[in-house]
């Protein structure tokens, strides 16, 4: 997938498309992941994501880059955590969430409830999963669909998640040619 391209100059951030053409100034971007760049327009201005259409998605407090389709987001200072994927949809509410790390990432949902491990097909549970090990290879490239185990796709959520990320990374590609 051909990005649009980041350039800095004179400590602002933009970005130019395939078309040359060049954006708006940010005061923090990133390159795009997964489709978005996350950008910030002023110093300690609130987080964005940017399309690759240019389009700039609602304000976050906080937000981290995409990783593996999703991203972890706070709305504001007391918001709760919440992970977005690239449609949009946010997940429950965690009062404690990080970003994720080799598939996982360490969620709490109550004050002094326990913390359990979130796979990158949204999945909590106190232990790794083997499927949660298995979509975390799907998902970071390491192998494809026809290598995932069959018995996997017996889980309609499992299922569901492979094959609308095989229609975006279709959608993705489609883009590039």
């Amino acid at each position: 997938m051909n990005y649009p391209k980041l350039e800095r100059e004179n400590d602002l951030y933009y970005f130019i498309d395939s078309d040359g053409k060049r954006s708006e100034n940010f005061y923090f971007a990133d390159e795009y992941k997964d489709g978005y760049a996350l950008v910030q327009r002023e110093e300690n201005g609130l987080w964005q994501y940017r399309d690759l259409l240019g389009n700039l998605s609602e304000e976050y407090f906080m937000a981290e880059p995409y990783q593996y389709g999703i991203a972890l987001i706070r709305k504001g200072e007391k918001s709760p955590y919440n992970f977005i994927d690239i449609y949009g949809k946010k997940s429950e509410d965690y009062v404690f969430a990080t970003r994720y790390n080799d598939g996982y990432a360490l969620v709490q949902k109550e004050k002094k409830g326990k913390q359990l491990f979130r796979d990158v097909f949204g999945k909590t549970s106190e232990e790794k999963t083997e499927v949660g090990d298995i979509a975390y290879e799907y998902m970071s490239g390491k192998i494809e669909k026809k290598d995932i185990p069959r018995h996997f796709f017996f889980d309609e959520s499992f299922r569901l998640k492979v094959l609308s990320e095989e229609v975006r990374r279709d959608k993705l590609k489609n883009l590039n040619d």
